[in-house]
């Protein structure tokens, strides 16, 4: 009974909550010139609806908004491109209008952050880096003349896995990967191989990994305290 009276008086608080939060939206928020998309949900919006292979229920969306359409993921509004010409628009001929993007908590408390590269605001010095990142690394040209070498990194990743089955050795699968994109990491931008599975330096560079995946986690899972 007492379940019963819990789950009815939250029903009528997330009810409450939600009716303002729409009579608030109705008076006071001003128009969003959004493109078209599902309803949505009270509280959860389209959250259901993508949350199993979200590639092929976004596509099916497509097909009745459009290329370009608006979801609600919470009281969240998405914007989802999902054609070629939608993400060309976006990422190349209005990309200075979409390059802004808030900075975690979890960043700016770290001094520096404001010299890294994706934290930079649009101005000379990210155009500037942009414009060598995309010249000397994600050219066209560069990345067909470095196809041999990611050939040779990809050959020598299925001769460890080979070796380890024929030896009945297991494969720590975290391990591996992390070796073959350091490698192919260092062989693009510093024309070296700085790794050797043995070496000291492999190891350091695993535990700058592992605090790398660490920052991942505080910028995508937010810190929830009880106290």
């Amino acid at each position: 009974m007492e379940l019963y009276g819990l789950l009815l008086v939250l029903s009528t608080l997330s009810l409450a909550i939600y009716i303002f939060h729409e009579i608030s939206n109705a008076l006071f928020a001003k128009k969003k010139n959004l493109p078209p998309g599902p309803n949505g949900l009270p509280l959860i919006g389209s959250l259901i609806t993508i949350r199993h292979r979200t590639h092929q229920s976004l596509a099916k969306l497509a097909k009745t908004y459009g290329p370009l359409m608006t979801i609600k993921l919470g009281y969240v509004n998405v914007v989802v491109a999902s054609s070629a010409e939608m993400a060309k628009e976006i990422l190349q001929k209005h990309d200075d209008e979409f390059v802004g993007r808030p900075i975690p908590d979890a960043v700016t408390a770290e001094k520096g952050y404001e010299l890294a590269f994706p934290w930079l605001p649009t101005g000379p010095q990210w155009r500037k880096l942009r414009k060598i990142f995309n010249s000397h690394i994600f050219k066209a040209q560069k990345l067909d003349s470095l196809r041999h070498l990611r050939h040779d990194v990809v050959k020598t990743l299925v001769e460890r896995v080979v070796e380890a089955q024929e030896s009945g050795k297991a494969i720590y699968i975290g391990e591996i990967v992390f070796s073959t994109m350091m490698k192919l990491l260092s062989k693009t931008l510093f024309s070296v191989d700085m790794l050797d599975p043995a070496s000291d330096a492999m190891k350091e560079l695993q535990v700058l990994n592992a605090n790398i995946m660490m920052l991942v986690r505080s910028l995508i899972l937010p810190t929830i305290s009880l106290s």
